[in-house]
């Protein structure tokens, strides 16, 4: 058996040997942060996907707190995306409250009409506040996160936030 294969034996055992040491508790790790449970096994596996990914995992000086770093960001990368597409706030497809009526030609322009007049308004914002409020609507980030990314403080960013949602309001009234 050639060095290569050997190497690729002892890293697949170590990578075992981690998930029997540490999928019971990411389990249970993930169960207590999440409504949804039925989420919990593809998170767990993520988190060894993403372990058996690394090309020496002898040089994890910790594994625990790597393995647990690992699902905090999952989570954290999770809760983002959430937040972007706003999963709570969907709704399943239903034909009798969807109807066909709802995508009608007229509906469809008043909302590209609405599109038009919110990319106007960012457009026509300071450069700093159309930031603040791309960074926060469409990456999903926090006014904290905004503040660090941007350097600024959190105060600036609530007030650029403000300075934004009320031109919004005002271009939208306008029209």
């Amino acid at each position: 058996m050639g060095q290569s294969q050997a190497n690729s034996g002892s890293a697949r055992q170590e990578l075992t040997d981690l998930v029997i040491a540490y999928e019971p508790a990411l389990r249970r790790f993930f169960s207590r942060k999440l409504s949804d449970h039925g989420d919990v096994e593809d998170l767990v596996q993520d988190v060894f996907t993403r372990l058996a990914r690394l090309d020496d995992l002898a040089i994890i000086e910790n594994p625990q707190a790597f393995i647990f770093q690992i699902a905090q960001n999952l989570l954290r990368d999770r809760g983002r995306r959430g937040l972007v597409r706003q999963a709570d706030a969907h709704e399943p497809y239903n034909e009798v409250t969807h109807s066909h009526e709802d995508f009608s030609a007229e509906r469809v322009l008043i909302g590209r009409q609405r599109v038009q007049q919110v990319k106007q308004a960012i457009l026509a914002m300071p450069r700093r506040t159309a930031e603040v409020f791309t960074l926060n609507r469409f990456d999903g980030l926090t006014y904290k996160e905004i503040a660090q990314t941007l350097r600024i403080s959190v105060s600036s960013v609530e007030k650029h936030m403000m300075t934004a949602l009320a031109a919004l309001n005002r271009k939208v009234d306008q029209e």
